[in-house]
């Protein structure tokens, strides 16, 4: 892996893949070639067999990278070699770069990936926040913004807030319950899961929103008596302080995403849900 202050690339020899990501100013050509001549030889050590180079994640290409970017194109034609550019329709000039270098290379494989949820990445002190249209904005690091990217990276899964504090054991004062309780509670919460999901495939919305109801009751018992691996949660003191800051911190980071974007905020504002157990449901 190479890394930039701005950019990284990552080339797997065994998968025959090239991934560049963040920001691609090279403003000399020393810098130039030796990032694109990396992944040239990378390419043609396999001789025939394909090889694809990714460059949905990267925000910014200036001229001197898409040169060098078809230039290798170039190379591949010389070559014969099987070569495939991934990008994304909904950033403007991924979509039109990608289209040029299709003219170059008849066989080039010009392919594109969808993105139908916001993605969070830390960029050293800041997070970049892209929109499903493409667009990115950058916030000052929190822990709501850390919080909310383990969300987006698990949609549909509901996590602890001691999970998400990184909590790992709480007060002493005696299991809060036995092990038939704790059992007979994750056998109900199955059950409400598959009615959830059954309610949700037919549209009830009330049956939906009774699930969710009874899910999230006996999930705040078992959170309170059941630590993170199983092991037994001596008081509910330390959950529903995760639970009160975690919700803080979520609260803060959505209403600075609202600031610079009304939209994505409202989105998040609705999928995202909170309490001892937080998930992000995408619409």
């Amino acid at each position: 892996m190479r890394e930039d202050a701005e950019y990284g690339l990552d080339c797997s020899t065994r998968r025959r893949t090239a991934t560049l990501r963040g920001v691609v100013r090279l403003d000399h050509a020393a810098t130039t070639e030796r990032l694109f001549s990396v992944i040239e030889a990378d390419m043609s050590a396999g001789g025939c067999q394909p090889y694809t180079v990714d460059v949905s994640a990267v925000i910014f290409m200036n001229s001197s990278a898409i040169r060098a970017l078809a230039s290798l194109v170039l190379v591949a034609k010389r070559d014969g070699l099987r070569l495939t550019l991934i990008g994304r329709d909904s950033v403007p000039w991924q979509n039109r770069t990608l289209r040029s270098l299709s003219s170059l290379y008849s066989a080039l494989d010009v392919r594109s990936v969808a993105t139908d949820k916001p993605v969070l990445r830390r960029e050293r002190e800041l997070w970049a926040l892209e929109t499903p249209d493409g667009r990115t904005f950058r916030l000052k690091d929190s822990k709501g913004l850390a919080y909310l990217e383990l969300l987006l990276c698990h949609p549909g899964r509901e996590l602890h807030v001691l999970e998400l504090a990184g909590v790992e054991t709480a007060g002493d004062a005696g299991p809060v319950l036995d092990e038939r309780a704790k059992a007979q509670y994750r056998a109900r919460i199955a059950e409400l899961r598959e009615e959830l999901a059954e309610a949700e495939r037919c549209h009830d919305l009330g049956r939906a929103a009774r699930a969710r109801e009874e899910t999230d009751a006996i999930a705040q018992q078992l959170g309170a008596a059941v630590g993170l691996g199983g092991r037994d949660r001596r008081s509910a003191s330390d959950v529903e302080r995760a639970r009160i800051n975690v919700q803080r911190c979520l609260k803060e980071a959505l209403e600075r995403i609202g600031k610079s974007d009304a939209a994505l905020g409202r989105y998040l504002s609705t999928t995202v849900r909170t309490g001892t157990y937080c998930s992000f449901r995408p619409l």
